[in-house]
């Protein structure tokens, strides 16, 4: 064990980034228990193994790179490496050997060897094998940490976070997780964007939708793992938010309910709609205005009314957002507010003795008077303000780290199990707390969330 220990140590602090800091290898000053729980899941999984990693045109040295992964997957390391150096002997230029290699050197205790590998399939991945550098990146900088080799550690995540153009979030936790300052985006904010991205840019306001992201924060998936718990308790606010957005959004749908009912109230009196169009308001009503909701539209003429919401919103009231349903509400608030001053007009003007215009017209609109007082006041009680401001202000809470955009598709490592990222995220355990798994045996189909634009999605204006 010291002797891998040493060769590890050796390498780090001949890379150049990270000085000798007095570590004891027979002393126990370094922990490998969770370095070899991983390459132990990864012999007892190997079966499995590289799924994550195409299977070109068989050229010579790609054909040893492929007998490489047999013999991983069979458990012969020692063939394993060297047919991957092979490969890398016949074309130098290619991050798949290297990482195949680099894993078996490893498994073999071969420290320097297994590490150099890994190292230089980070850079080689840039020859578009990224998922190759990123599953690389991630077990060289755990095996480097291991041995105090932060800066080297940081230094591959770096360049991998680079080859996947920032857009792999098992890249970018772990990057969050070792403390990388990037001023101008922090990896924290990155990965929250990812986790928006992928979750929160196309979900309808609806409880369906809402249930959705609720979903979503608590099995964000592994690839979110590598940022250990803080992104977790972020994660956690935004669940409460979520459930603060979908109480309000319930509240505000019985609301809207409320108002699309009780505004078909019928208010059909001629008399009534005559003495409304001679009193100060001057509100022409039509013959066939005959509901609460046909007068109350008319009312959007008028220049003292509130800005009118739009037709759609009108027609469609339940299906109103937040913000729609606030000014919904407003219009409907100020019509009503001017209508029952009219109505109350009609019913002064009517009672007086003297003899004034159109002092006949109002007469016969008295009898009716309060009933449509009543009707009016009756459709502007269900206008809650308060109930869709509420919706409007959980609504823009929880979205207030949603990008306005969305951007590339996030880039999943669907392939490695959950024992890689967790160890990353949560480095003091002694080892995985599920088994390491990353395979290549099948042709890689890489998941990736794409997001659209153009479709209806949460709005806050």
């Amino acid at each position: 064990m010291s002797e891998f220990v040493t060769e590890l140590v050796d390498f780090v602090i001949s890379y150049g980034l990270d000085k000798y800091a007095g570590i004891s290898i027979d002393g126990g000053g370094v922990d490998l228990a969770p370095v070899l729980a991983t390459l132990q899941e990864l012999n007892s999984h190997s079966s499995n193994l590289f799924t994550a990693i195409s299977r070109p045109t068989q050229t010579a040295s790609e054909e040893m790179a492929e007998r490489a992964v047999i013999a991983y997957s069979a458990g012969w390391f020692d063939d394993s490496l060297r047919d991957a150096q092979a490969s890398i002997e016949m074309y130098p230029y290619t991050a798949r050997p290297r990482l195949v290699g680099g894993l078996a050197a490893l498994m073999l205790g071969r420290g320097e060897i297994g590490l150099d590998l890994l190292v230089s399939a980070v850079k080689y991945s840039k020859n578009g094998q990224p998922e190759i550098g990123a599953i690389a990146a991630l077990v060289a900088s755990r095996v480097a940490s291991a041995v105090g080799g932060k800066n080297l550690a940081q230094s591959l995540l770096q360049e991998a976070d680079t080859v996947t153009n920032g857009r792999c979030p098992a890249i970018v936790g772990a990057l969050w997780r070792h403390g990388v300052v990037v001023p101008q985006a922090s990896p924290e904010q990155r990965l929250k964007d990812l986790w928006w991205q992928e979750h929160g840019t196309t979900l309808t306001y609806s409880q369906e939708g809402f249930e959705k992201l609720l979903t979503a924060t608590t099995t964000p998936g592994p690839d979110y793992l590598t940022a250990g718990t803080s992104f977790q308790d972020y994660l956690d606010d935004i669940a409460q938010k979520v459930g603060a957005a979908q109480s309000a959004h319930q509240a505000l749908l019985i609301q809207l309910g409320r108002f699309h009912d009780r505004r078909k109230m019928q208010m059909d009196d001629w008399s009534v709609k005559k003495a409304l169009s001679y009193t100060t308001l001057g509100l022409k009503i039509g013959l066939w205005d005959s509901t609460g909701a046909a007068i109350l539209k008319k009312c959007r003429t008028l220049a003292d009314t509130p800005d009118w919401p739009g037709d759609s919103v009108w027609h469609e009231p339940t299906r109103a957002l937040p913000a729609d349903a606030l000014n919904l509400f407003t219009y409907v608030h100020g019509a009503s507010e001017l209508l029952i001053a009219a109505l109350r007009e009609v019913r002064t003007r009517a009672e007086e003795t003297r003899e004034t215009p159109h002092h006949q017209q109002m007469v016969d609109g008295r009898p009716n008077i309060e009933k449509w007082i009543t009707a009016v006041a009756f459709i502007q009680e269900t206008a809650d303000m308060e109930i869709a401001r509420e919706a409007a202000g959980t609504l823009q809470v929880m979205l207030a780290d949603r990008p306005l955009s969305s951007a590339a598709p996030v880039l999943h490592l669907d392939r490695v199990s959950a024992g890689l990222f967790e160890q990353i995220g949560n480095q003091i355990n002694a080892g995985p707390t599920h088994p390491l798994i990353i395979d290549m045996e099948a042709d890689p189909v890489p998941r990736q969330a794409v997001h659209e634009k153009g479709g209806e999605g949460f709005s806050t204006q």
